[in-house]
């Protein structure tokens, strides 16, 4: 999430960005992307990205 604010599982974060409101549960700021993350490979200040799924807004633009 853009806000940084995390925490969550990665099935739970697509749910938030399927629903209608597409909000972090923390601060309410909208969510653009969420990050599969695999915290067994912190190295340094790098974490590996297993996944990462993106809201086009531009295709919900499209659908109205």
């Amino acid at each position: 999430m853009e806000c940084g604010h995390g925490g969550i599982c990665y099935e739970c974060g697509k749910q938030i960005i399927a629903s209608d409101t597409r909000v972090c549960h923390l601060c309410r700021e909208n969510i653009s992307y969420i990050l599969k993350l695999d915290l067994s490979t912190v190295y340094s200040n790098f974490i590996k990205v297993v996944s990462a799924t993106f809201i086009d807004f531009e295709s919900d633009e499209d659908d109205e």
